[in-house]
């Protein structure tokens, strides 16, 4: 079964109806999990701990700020070194991550 995991910004609206539709939706066909941030900054850890976990789907449910954050958390876990260049990646494990996004932002 395909793990997904979906990081929700927490203070989106109609943030309950939207957990609702992603579980009714998902949850039967897929390993899913539900990552939902609490304070700023947070989504980033959150999908670090998502992709450690085995998490290959990632699904961000939020705005853009909430993208960066995400592809940012599992970026992150691709570093190689102190660089700050596209070469310090491994850009090889990163295509393995497969992302995906449910636009909820208040723009």
């Amino acid at each position: 079964m395909k793990k997904v995991a979906f990081l929700i910004n927490g203070v989106i609206k109609k943030y309950r109806s939207i957990v609702a539709e992603i579980e009714n939706e998902f949850s039967n066909d897929f390993d899913c999990k539900l990552y939902s941030s609490k304070y700023a900054g947070q989504v980033r850890e959150l999908a670090s701990e998502a992709h450690r976990a085995g998490y290959e789907y990632i699904i961000t449910v939020g705005g853009d700020g909430t993208v960066n954050e995400t592809l940012n958390g599992v970026l992150s876990r691709f570093k190689q070194g102190e660089a700050l260049d596209a070469n310090s990646y491994d850009w090889e494990s990163i295509k393995t991550v497969k992302f995906g996004l449910l636009p909820a932002g208040t723009g």
